[in-house]
């Protein structure tokens, strides 16, 4: 979600290197389809590896890209992968949606074990600190 698709693309482009051959799902949310960044680059890796399953959505549409989803990540991954059973999960972005998405995939059979996440926290100054 935002600025959480850095550190999960270093994943990716890890465990391609490495031969993964299992089927990878790559989810990239935004508020706006404008938001999306990297696309050419991850459509690029889908084409060489067709394990590779590229899922951008966004909840609101504010540009012409047809591959874009209108839904939230969470909609996404409870309608597709209702049992995250047995499954690697690897989460990033801000403080709150990485905490909600740890829960999510809980509920939906996730081993606590086997959800990775790196969460984004902000760096809040206060007056005391000037």
């Amino acid at each position: 979600m935002g600025t959480g698709l850095s550190p999960i693309l270093g994943i990716l482009k890890d465990a391609l290197f490495q031969k993964h051959e299992n089927e990878i799902h790559l989810i990239h949310g935004s508020f706006r389809s404008s938001g999306l960044y990297l696309f050419e680059e991850i459509k690029e890796l889908q084409k060489k590896n067709n394990h590779l399953n590229f899922y951008p959505c966004a909840l609101e549409i504010d540009d012409h890209n047809q591959e874009v989803q209108k839904e939230s990540i969470q909609n996404l991954i409870e309608n597709k992968f209702p049992d995250l059973s047995n499954w690697e999960i690897f989460i990033c972005g801000s403080e709150e949606f990485v905490k909600e998405m740890e829960q999510q995939c809980f509920l939906q059979d996730a081993e606590l074990n086997s959800i990775h996440s790196d969460a984004f926290v902000e760096n809040k100054k206060r007056d005391s600190d000037f």
